[in-house]
């Protein structure tokens, strides 16, 4: 039985769902909570271990509880920081969505 470790890297908002979604399809994970990117926003990073088959259900999972979503942000002028008079207009980003990394598992151990 060949295992894959599912890192999943996702947005605070999408938490529960994803999470409740994954356990009612049957897959157990590790939730670590996180921050990170150009936002420094509250992330969450779920760890699954996952047998080779069943890889593409975990990813459907998460494609289903996972959306991306549009944010204005107001990045700060150079000017702003010496004194000038406008702010710059706001800059439409994309942020959500899940970043999944899977990896190999040689070996897998639970210790008691």
């Amino acid at each position: 039985m060949a295992l894959k470790l599912l890192i999943v890297i996702i947005q605070r908002r999408d938490l529960e769902d994803l999470s409740r979604a994954l356990a009612e399809a049957g897959f157990n994970f590790t939730h670590v909570a996180s921050i990170g990117g150009f936002l420094m926003e509250a992330n969450d990073t779920l760890l699954l271990a996952v047998e080779e088959g069943d890889v593409e259900k975990a990813l459907e999972v998460i494609r289903t509880h996972c959306h991306a979503r549009t944010r204005y942000l107001s990045p700060v002028s150079p000017l702003l920081e010496t004194g000038g008079l406008f702010p710059p207009a706001p800059v439409e980003v994309q942020v959500g969505g899940a970043n999944v990394f899977i990896l190999p598992i040689e070996e897998w151990r639970r210790l008691a």
